[in-house]
């Protein structure tokens, strides 16, 4: 999330009693904390709050003085909320919290779901790495954006990188995990230390390889027959080692 499409500024002349401002603020600053790693950006005109993929609103968040009122949701986003939805006079839906700590969890349960829809891109310089890395309709490929999907499936607040070598998984700025093209399989290396998590029989120490000495402490195997619930497993707790650091 970049923190320059933050304006607090922009009040459009609009008259906006200032515990309102505050709340706003007090909202937009939650949310970069919250989504931070997410692909998408805060931006703010009055007493309104919005959250944006690239261009693409993702929801529109009117603070007042009792509630937080959320518009301009998809169709999809109204089936799936546990709030209860109502229509307004255009025909949008629309729904509110009463605290910003439901607001908040709401946020990042919406952002979380648009993403996965949306399947956000690589940026065209990292597109171009990838092809070459992991050539498309290859079985490397395949096995590749499965490890991601994975890892998705238990932890959305990533960040993908692309090297010469591998394909990098970062939370924070820090990586978590990386996968190396092997032909026919691909190896997952696990940035973490012997005893971080608990080991089963799809995870092999490499801590003595020299390529992964002092970044990667174990790696999984991952071929066309593995058992992805074993490796969602692995994963979930190497998310959850980075998240406690």
């Amino acid at each position: 999330m970049d923190k320059q499409s933050q304006n607090t500024e922009l009040n459009m002349g609009i008259d906006v009693k200032k515990d309102i401002l505050q709340k706003r603020d007090d909202l937009i600053n939650s949310l970069f904390q919250i989504l931070d790693g997410f692909q998408v950006d805060v931006k703010c005109e009055a007493n309104n709050v919005s959250l944006y993929f690239k261009d693409i609103v993702v929801c529109r968040i009117e603070v007042g003085e009792g509630t937080y009122r959320f518009f301009d949701i998809s169709e999809e986003w109204a089936d799936n909320t546990r709030c209860l939805c109502l229509k307004n006079e255009d025909g949008g839906r629309y729904y509110y919290v009463d605290d910003i700590e439901d607001c908040i969890g709401e946020c990042e349960r919406l952002v979380k779901f648009e993403e996965k829809k949306k399947g956000i891109d690589l940026p065209p310089g990292l597109e171009i790495k990838m092809d070459k890395l992991f050539p498309i309709n290859t079985i490397d490929r395949e096995l590749m954006e499965r490890v991601i999907s994975v890892f998705k499936s238990v932890d959305n607040a990533f960040l993908i990188n692309v090297t010469h070598q591998c394909v990098s998984i970062k939370r924070e700025h820090r990586i978590i995990f990386t996968i190396w093209p092997k032909h026919g399989w691909v190896e997952v290396a696990l940035c973490v230390k012997a005893g971080e998590i608990k080991r089963n029989d799809i995870v092999y120490d490499v801590s003595e390889v020299k390529r992964f000495k002092g970044r990667a402490g174990y790696a999984i195997h991952f071929d066309e027959s593995i058992d992805e619930e074993k490796v969602r497993n692995i994963l979930r707790q190497v998310s959850e080692v980075w998240q406690e650091k």
